[in-house]
Parts: structure tokens; sequence; C-alpha cells
């Protein structure tokens, strides 16, 4: 639900009834011209059901930054701005905090003239329930891919994906992680859970404090259901491997992170063949939610299929449940190492982790 502090901006404050009927007749007969600007009413015979405005929402990654339209009304985070269903509008950033990075511009309301372009265009072309325009800004974050939402009070994260295909690896010094986690952007406790493959003698440690290892013979990759807690300063990481299971490539994977009173938990479902749950006896940091692809051997290209799609995003920051990008984009910062690892969203619903 909208604050009131983020309903629609009216050009110059004007929110006089007088005015709003005046400007409404002005527009009889001319319903979504070109030469409408942004906060303009777009109804044609005097409104109601054959207005073609679309009230769209401004997200800006984390706050921090602001946008124009049409080169003149700025524009910041949470902004609510009326447009012109079929109308194009020029779009352009106009600041960003100097330790982030433009990525790209996404909605799921119209068409955007050029993506990865800080100047460009928009045309709303959709009435969807959650019309948003997004400027998503980029953080390093290496050795990660994927995207970070920043929150207050996270306490549940979904995401999917299909297993990606490997092959056996010249070199036995190799692994990738793909998983949704909470609390991992930053030095605060965190839970985290997903699909592990490696292609070599792997070390991790157990809930029992002891260790246990993955080998895997003539390079072969190890594709395993993988979770992994971390506590308080000092505390050890915890983590947990199914060993009863192995998903095959292809295989969608969906993954839940969970926090509940003073405990949490990590449900990985391999579709309609297995359903593996890790439970912790910690709280992660509710600060943030992830959805990411990690290097943690720092030893890429790795071999087989180099693009993994993360779709179907969901997210319940301090009671509230968004269940998609829509919702909760402008919380939301691309991370990527700034190197072979890389990011690109293909909607509000789903993005693209890719390697190189």
């Amino acid at each position: 639900m909208l604050a009131s502090a983020n309903r629609p901006k009216y050009l110059g404050g004007r929110t006089i009834v007088a005015a709003i009927i005046a400007l409404s007749v002005l527009l009889v007969g001319f319903a979504g011209v070109a030469q409408a600007g942004p906060d303009m009413y777009c109804c044609g015979g005097g409104g109601g059901s054959s207005c073609n405005n679309e009230g769209v929402l401004i997200s800006i990654s984390n706050g921090q930054g602001s946008m124009k339209i049409n080169g003149t009304n700025q524009y910041s985070n949470g902004d609510l701005v009326l447009l012109c269903i079929g109308v194009k509008y020029g779009i352009s950033v106009a600041s960003f905090n100097s330790a982030y990075t433009f990525k790209e511009w996404l909605s799921n309301a119209g068409s955007v003239g050029s993506s990865s372009q800080q100047s460009t265009t928009f045309t709303p072309t959709l009435q969807v329930s959650a019309p948003t325009l997004a400027l998503i800004l980029h953080e390093p974050a290496p050795p990660w891919a994927g995207y970070v939402h920043i929150g207050t009070g996270v306490t549940s994260v979904s995401g999917e994906f299909n297993v990606p295909s490997t092959t056996a690896c010249s070199l036995c010094t190799r692994s990738v992680v793909y998983w949704v986690g909470i609390g991992g952007w930053g030095p605060e406790a965190f839970l985290q859970g997903g699909v592990y493959i490696g292609w070599y003698n792997y070390w991790y440690p157990k809930s029992d404090g002891t260790f246990g290892s993955i080998y895997t013979p003539n390079c072969t990759p190890c594709i395993q259901e993988w979770a992994e807690a971390f506590g308080s300063s000092g505390q050890p990481v915890q983590a947990w491997i199914n060993n009863n299971f192995a998903p095959s490539v292809a295989q969608p994977i969906t993954v839940t992170v969970s926090v509940s009173g003073t405990s949490s938990s990590v449900v990985i479902q391999a579709q309609n063949v297995n359903t593996y749950t890790a439970f912790w006896s910690g709280v992660p940091a509710t600060n943030s939610g992830e959805w990411v692809e990690e290097d943690p051997s720092g030893a890429y290209p790795l071999p087989g299929n180099s693009v993994v799609t993360f779709y179907n995003p969901t997210l319940t920051d301090s009671g509230a449940y968004w269940t998609s990008m829509s919702s909760f984009a402008f919380d939301c910062i691309a991370i990527t190492d700034g190197g072979h690892l890389d990011v690109q969203a293909a909607s509000l619903e789903q993005f693209t982790t890719t390697q190189s």
C-alpha cells in the first residue's frame, strides 16, 4: 500500500480541482497525444473508463539516485508519476551515489528504448497491477553476480533456477554455487542455500563441528543441494550437504529461506523429486535478501552452461509479502564482480547470470 508521500506528483504541485477540470476539458479528444507531459491527465470524454493514464512507480536502487522525465521533471525513489499510455517520454539519469554505477532500466508497464543507456525513452503500453519504471544501479561484489534487496525486516526469500549443464574439467580446482539467502549483504549473520557444483576435493564444515569432503574423480562435476549459515563474529560456519540426492541437469530448483522466531530454515525443492530442509538454531541479519551466483574458487570460466536464469523471486520484508521485483525493485541493487561474472535482467520477474 502506498503511503501518502507516494501519491502522484502533479506539475507545479497544483492539485486544485478547478485546474484539473480545466485540463481535462483541454484534453478531450486528444488522449495520448505526443505533446502530453508527465503528470498530465490523458482522458478522453472527460474521464471515466476512457482514461488512458497510468500511475507508474519510480523505482531507484536503494534510493541512491534520481531520474528525469522529458529533461525537466526530476523524480526520486518511490514517487508515483502519471503518464499517458502510448506516449513516448524521454528518461534520463539525473544523479546517483558515487559508490554505484548505472546498470539498466527495467519496466513491466511499457517499453524502454535502450535499457543500457543512461538517456533513452520510455513508452507506457500496459495497464498492470504494479506498474514500475526502475532505474537499476550496480555495486561491485566479488565473487558474486545477482541482485540484493536492501531491507529492514526480511524474514523470507525464495527464488527458482534450473541446474546448469556441466562437463568434466581439465583443472580440478573449480566450483560454483547458485543460492538464495537472507543477511548475506554485509558482515552480519547470514543463512543461504541452493545448489553447489564442484570439480575437486571440496572440504566443508559440518553442523557438528567436524569436516566432511566431496571428491570428484577425474574432475567430473559433483552437483549437490547445499546450505550454509554464519552466526555472529567468532562463531563457526555451519554447512549442510544433502548426500542422499544429486540434482540433475536442467532440473528446476526452488529455494526458500525463512526466519521464524529464534530459528530459521532453508528448504530446497527439486521439482516433484526431492525436498531437503536444513534447520538452523540461529537467526540471520534481516537487512537484506539475495539471489546470487557465487564463484568460491575464483577460477572462471567454468565448463558447461555459462547462463543461469533466476525467476519468480519473492520476498517478505517487515510483514509485506511481494511476489516479484515489480514490487520491491526500488530497494534492489545489481551486483557483479566487475570481471567474469555479470547479471542482466530480462524483466522485473527474472534475471540471468553469466560467466566469461
